[in-house]
């Protein structure tokens, strides 16, 4: 028989029931917005103590069904999450001082477990000597270790030392356990490592990393191009490291926050766009492209280029109760076979005071093969839980 983990279970029979606690990467088993580029990750801390009971089935519909609320968590900030599945476990990465790690037994309760390093990646710093800002990971199981990908928004002095400038790099960092602590590799990529199509690459953050056919890819970008090079078997370099020839440009400079996913004959690229940092006024939303190659072109539904356009097709977008969600996870599976994503999002009403917080759903497929959410309305209030054995 089948159970799922989750907080409440409606009983039919019963009107006085008393609420109780109850990837297919698995091992074993903006334009460019207004970028605070001084910050460091220091600034997501945690959040104050209001009280969303997220997770909790309030509200239920009256049926034998399990339900779950979003969000999932807010008792810190959830910014550009990552998940995978290790066991009976589901870890969360998120953007934080020294990447905040969350865990949960069925995907909705979580809790803070720590952070996956106990000193910051030493090398990038800022023209001051401080610390770089500690964003958006990517976890992975490559090798029989845990490996995370990081990104780090720094900065540099101009070449005519005229003015301090943007300098972004991404990092590797590899563990044992998925819970770290996580040791630093240093960098993989850094801005202006490769001249492609006549132009240096820049914004370099928001890795993700993708496996097929014994090949290991990374694909990253924000707001300056969607890039894709092939990494070294150990995926702890690029392959091919200063060789413009060997990146592809898979999106315009339109995007970030990327995640590709096979599904059938196609690749989908989910990416985000718009502003996420304008708490109640964020315009931030997932959408989605697909093509038969890895390497593109991806279009839309109604057939605008990924390379060309900041419109494809709607996947993630605010509604009356949640504004700005968007960058997205990768899917995992649950045991019934259903696919569901991570993301971000704020709370209407509690933009600034919850900051970007976790929240979960169930991706649905159309017959042409198209992911849904929520029928296209937006991230759901509540909703069936994941299914696991």
């Amino acid at each position: 028989m089948k159970r799922v983990f989750q907080i409440i279970v409606i009983c039919l029979a019963c009107s006085m029931c008393t609420p109780s606690h109850g990837s297919t990467d698995t091992p074993g088993g903006d334009v460019t917005p207004a970028l605070d580029t001084t910050a460091t990750s220091d600034s997501f801390s945690l959040v104050p103590d209001v009280d969303l009971s997220s997770g909790w089935g309030t509200d239920q519909p009256e049926d034998s069904k399990v339900y779950f609320n979003n969000p999932v968590y807010s008792d810190y900030t959830s910014a550009d999450p990552t998940w995978i599945r290790v066991g009976e476990y589901f870890y969360s990465y998120s953007t934080g001082d020294f990447i905040h790690i969350l865990r949960s037994k069925d995907m909705v309760h979580w809790e803070f477990i720590g952070k996956a390093f106990t000193k910051w990646p030493s090398w990038l710093k800022r023209v001051d000597g401080s610390n770089p800002g500690l964003w958006a990971p990517d976890i992975n199981y490559i090798g029989g270790r845990y490996v995370l990908y990081y990104s780090l928004n720094s900065n540099r002095r101009k070449a005519d030392d005229s003015g301090n400038e943007r300098f972004d790099g991404i990092g590797v960092a590899t563990a044992d356990s998925p819970e770290g602590p996580f040791t630093d590799h240093g960098k993989l990529i850094a801005d202006e490592d490769f001249e492609v199509n006549g132009s240096l690459n820049k914004y370099t953050i928001d890795p993700v990393f993708y496996e097929e056919d014994g090949h290991k890819y990374i694909i990253w970008g924000s707001f300056r191009r969607i890039f894709l090079t092939e990494l070294t078997d150990d995926g702890l370099a690029v392959k091919y490291p200063g060789d413009g020839t060997k990146v592809t440009v898979i999106g315009c400079a339109q995007w970030e926050g990327s995640v590709i996913h096979k599904r059938g004959n196609y690749y989908y690229y989910i990416g985000s766009n718009g502003n996420p940092l304008k708490g109640e006024n964020s315009d931030y939303r997932a959408q989605v492209a697909r093509s038969t190659s890895l390497l593109g072109p991806y279009v839309s539904k109604d057939g605008k280029q990924l390379l060309k356009s900041d419109t494809m097709t709607p996947l993630l977008y605010g509604n009356a109760s949640f504004i700005a969600p968007g960058h997205t996870s990768k899917i995992l599976t649950d045991d019934a076979g259903n696919d569901w994503i991570a993301y971000h999002g704020y709370v209407k009403g509690k933009a600034n005071a919850l900051g970007r917080i976790l929240f979960i759903d169930r991706i649905d497929w159309t017959e042409d093969g198209w992911p849904v959410i929520n029928s296209g309305n937006g991230p759901t209030t509540s909703a069936e839980a994941p299914a696991l054995d």
